[in-house]
């Protein structure tokens, strides 16, 4: 038996050989033999050993499979013992390599063996399988057979013969980088006699199957790169004037592409101004043409804005990595912008010639994009005062391309941290209605910083000089509306050299300030912003999102981002959502008043087993079953025309919209169900409690058909718009408030897992935007789990199983403000009421990553979630008085998993938090 091994995205072809007996005589355990070495029926002259086609000459190894390169393919030659060889075709650089296959291509080759072994043939199956993890378990599976007795005389020349090989999965599955191919070739053998004898014993004869599974990886093809149509017109935005040309150093990521030990080095070096929308360029140089193919595109540069609020004596120096231990002061991070591109930089190479820090010749691209600013994220300027800072860092992540492998775990820290320290607004008058003519100056510091923990030290392979960018300033409010175009981008551009000429100094000898640079920015290249009497005072607050609106906000074209979520339907359809998510692992989010649109498809082929496609688009409370809301979308098989058709695939575009946010809600009456397209009322747009649904059925026909009706249901979260956001809307909210470093609880939950495994998990919990909240209002929520064991995250990161509750202690007496828990009957400092007001639910943000903490190998998990208030619960700000106090704790309680087992009470609290709640 020979295999193919290879990595997640591949696929592979392994023979196996099976031997089964078969008798005229009863079967007996002393009958059962071991097979002798096959024989022919009619022992003829041996034929020469198998060849390739003339037109192919293979490098023969000592094992079974050999490989050869014909004209500019490559052919991957495995050998199924003495019988048949197996000829694979694809694009791989040199026959030693993983066969590779574009995207939309056929999988072709040949299954040579000799005239004579015809007759022993039973069959020659071809199966082509699309799996996650296990090939037994497989998401779409296409087989072709070859009987002996359908054998095209054609195939056989030179008493040889030849059968082709042509088989494809569809192109909705060839695209996806998580999904691994195999191609298993299978020769049956017929039953044939081994021995014969004249005294009438029984005849023995033998069957045998020989397995071959062929593994190879998938890509796109180099020469179909090209950017959409609709963005190649696409312009960036005006520079200042004030842009000065300076040699900042960039940062080098390496890895190794396409599977191969071929490593890369791409250079990046970032620059953008500061406002609502930044503008961001991207420079990419690489030796490697190829790599920059791979790499230079919009879905695999993942580059985000972190925002970092930090509290404490320490809050200016505060400095990443960012994690839960040895910190030197509290601090609050969060994801506030992410990166969008307007091109992909293929198109756009240039060669570079030598110079004295590069003997050899390189290849460059530019990437235009911007930071733009998640829903509902409030970014003000940076600051820093005594005991508070703000500060914001632009991190660069490793390419997530499918053929790529980075050096480093992609999912550490990020590999680029750009401090963006301070901003000067002090030039700013606020009690004029419109901006000063006069020239506006603003300052940013530069800090150049990196991490003294583990996690970052095991970057210093990769960073090999100091993390530079130019950066610019417009203003600090946030501003909607068009984009300014200007030809002379690229033009200012080519003063900035692309070649550092510094490298890193050594670790020790790093400054803390490496590098500091103050801008100069004339008020013209400000844009205007009408603020009114009554935000003066909100100016000053810190963290205070203040919307600052064009005088027209229709003046420009607005972009809306888009993100595609799929779904597999059963390994019978695929199901794709837009939504205004910020990455395809979010939930989908729609804005209030828009249609939720997406797309079904699947084969052509299966739309004669199809009856009817039904959305339904559902908003309730607590339970489906009983909606406040709900419409549906039909589709017969009478109503399919060709326009659904294309590439041999079925695709219908639906669009289902909920109500717009004007009026709130009403119950459902029975012919609005059996009508819906009967007007209905909208839902209030501050109506938190609502939940969306969305059900996509396939009815398919024939009572015998199994899974008559497939179901595939999708929640998703509704938002109002916030470019529909008035000013005063967001001045009304207060200021946030935060915990303290004492009121961050912590706790270890012990236990054992499947009755053998026993394992720590620790869990710290916090408040992401502690602000005032009203009784009807959410109290988002934040919980980060450790554990060394990744099997128990798997299994406690899930909702339903994380059991926190928020406590409402209402205590009386002397020392009513200096109640602690546990709050006991028999040990209590003071009289106290106790009450469980509301009880978390969690959204998972991501899976597992890995961390090194104090030299241990760790794993941690964050999850974002909220407080939701009990129906019957009542709820106000905690306040302390003489005699009489109220707080309220949150309380974390072992996971309520059916494979964990804890070591303490499963109703007793781990720990108690305080939360203040204001008016």
């Amino acid at each position: 038996m020979t295999s193919t091994h290879s990595s997640l995205a591949s696929v592979s072809l392994v023979p196996t050989l099976h031997f089964a007996s078969h008798s005229s005589a009863p079967r007996h355990r002393s009958s059962v033999l071991s097979p002798p070495p096959y024989r022919r029926p009619n022992p003829a002259p041996r034929q020469s050993p198998i060849k390739p086609p003339s037109d192919q000459t293979p490098q023969v190894h000592d094992n079974d499979n050999h490989t050869s390169t014909t004209g500019g393919r490559t052919v991957h030659i495995y050998g199924l013992k003495e019988y048949a060889y197996v000829f694979i075709n694809s694009h791989a650089d040199t026959p030693q390599d993983t066969p590779v296959i574009y995207w939309g291509e056929e999988t072709t080759g040949t299954i040579q063996l000799p005239q004579y072994r015809l007759q022993e043939i039973q069959s020659i199956v071809v199966v082509l399988r699309v799996f996650d993890s296990d090939p037994a378990n497989s998401t779409f599976k296409i087989k072709a057979a070859l009987l002996s007795g359908k054998i095209d005389p054609s195939h056989i020349r030179n008493e040889e013969f030849c059968g082709p090989i042509a088989i494809a999965p569809p192109t909705s599955v060839t695209h996806d980088s998580n999904l691994k191919f195999e191609l298993q070739i299978t020769y049956s053998s017929s039953w044939t006699p081994n021995s014969k004898d004249q005294c009438c014993l029984p005849t023995v004869g033998f069957y045998f199957r020989m397995k071959q599974p062929i593994r190879y990886s998938t890509r796109p093809d180099p020469s179909s790169f090209s950017p959409p149509p609709e963005t190649r017109a696409r312009k960036p935005r005006n520079l200042p004037s004030s842009w000065t040309a300076n040699d900042y150093p960039g940062v080098i990521v390496r890895g190794v592409i396409f599977q191969q030990q071929h490593e890369v080095e791409v250079e990046c070096k970032v620059s953008y101004p500061v406002c609502d929308e930044i503008p961001l360029h991207l420079i990419m140089t690489c030796v490697d043409r190829e790599a920059l193919d791979l790499v230079a595109v919009s879905g695999v540069i993942n580059v985000r804005l972190l925002q970092v609020l930090a509290f404490g004596k320490k809050a200016a120096k505060a400095s990443p990595p960012f994690n839960l231990r040895k910190r030197k002061s509290y601090h609050i991070t969060k994801w506030v912008a992410t990166a969008h591109w307007y091109v992909d930089g293929r198109d756009n190479l240039k060669e570079l010639p030598p110079d004295d820090g590069h003997p050899v010749s390189r290849w460059c691209t530019k990437l235009n994009g911007e930071f733009r600013r998640e829903p509902f994220a409030e970014i003000s300027h940076s600051f820093a005062e005594a005991g508070m800072a703000v500060m914001y860092y632009v991190c660069l992540f490793p390419f997530r391309a499918p053929d790529f492998r980075p050096a480093s775990n992609p999912d550490k820290e990020p590999m680029l941290l750009v401090y963006w320290h301070h901003l000067d607004l002090r030039s700013f008058d606020p009690s004029n209605s419109v901006l000063s003519r006069r020239r506006f100056l603003a300052s940013i510091i530069m800090e150049m910083t990196r991490g003294t923990n583990n996690v970052d030290l095991m970057l210093d392979t990769i960073i090999h000089s100091l993390i530079g960018l130019l950066l610019t300033t417009t203003y600090h409010l946030p501003v909607r509306g068009g984009r300014q175009t200007d030809s002379t981008f690229f033009e200012q551009f080519e003063a900035l050299p692309l070649s550092p000429s510094r490298r890193l100094m050594p670790y020790q000898q790093t400054p803390r300030f490496a590098s500091m640079q103050t801008l100069q920015i004339p008020e013209n290249h400000l844009r205007k912003a009408h603020i009114s009497s009554t935000q003066q005072s909100v100016l000053s607050t810190v963290g205070q999102n203040v919307e600052a609106l064009d005088g027209d906000r229709h003046a420009g074209v607005t972009e809306t981002v888009c993100t595609i979520h799929t779904y597999d339907l059963k390994e019978y359809a695929f199901i794709s959502i837009k939504s205004h998510a910020s990455n395809t692992q979010d939930v989908p989010l729609v804005y209030l008043g828009e249609q939720t649109t997406g797309s079904v498809v699947f084969p052509e082929y299966r739309l004669r087993e199809v009856r009817r496609i039904v959305v339904v688009l559902r908003m309730f409370i607590s339970d489906p079953t009983n909606p406040t809301y709900k419409t549906k979308l039909v589709l017969l098989s009478g109503q399919i025309d060709s326009s659904h058709i294309s590439n041999k695939e079925f695709c219908w575009r639906f669009a289902i919209g909920p109500p717009s946010p004007t009026s709130p809600p009403s119950p459902l009456t029975a012919s609005e169900q059996a009508n819906p397209s009967v007007g209905r009322p909208s839902l209030r747009s501050h109506d938190s409690n609502l939940k969306s649904q969305l059900q996509i059925t396939i009815h398919r026909r024939g009572c015998l058909t199994r899974k008559l009706r497939m179901k595939q249901p999708i929640r998703y979260t509704i938002r109002p718009d916030p470019s529909t956001l008035s000013p005063a809307l967001s001045l009304a909210r207060n200021p946030p408030l935060s915990w303290t470093e004492n009121m961050c609880p912590e706790a270890i939950v012990r236990g054992t897992i499947f009755n053998q495994i026993h394992v720590e998990v620790e869990c710290k919990a916090s408040s992401k935007y502690q602000t005032s909240y009203p009784v009807s209002d959410e109290i988002p929520l934040c919980l980060v789990m450790t554990c060394g064991n990744r099997a128990a995250l798997d299994l406690f990161a899930v909702s339903h199983v994380i059991d926190v509750r928020l406590l409402k202690v209402l205590a009386f007496g002397k020392n009513a403000a200096a109640t602690t828990p546990p709050f006991t009957m028999a040990d209590r400092k003071s009289y106290h009421i106790t009450k469980w007001v509301a009880k978390a639910q969690w959204n998972v943000d991501g899976q597992a990553k890995g961390l090194l903490l104090n030299g241990e190998h760790r794993w941690r998990i964050r999850l974002n979630g909220k407080l939701l208030r009990d129906p019957c619960a009542e709820m106000s700000h905690s306040f302390a008085e003489p005699g009489i106090a109220l707080m309220y704790y949150v309380c974390l309680f072992p996971f309520c998993s059916a494979d964990f087992s804890p070591s303490s009470k499963p109703d007793k609290a781990l720990f108690y938090g305080r939360i203040p709640i204001t008016k």
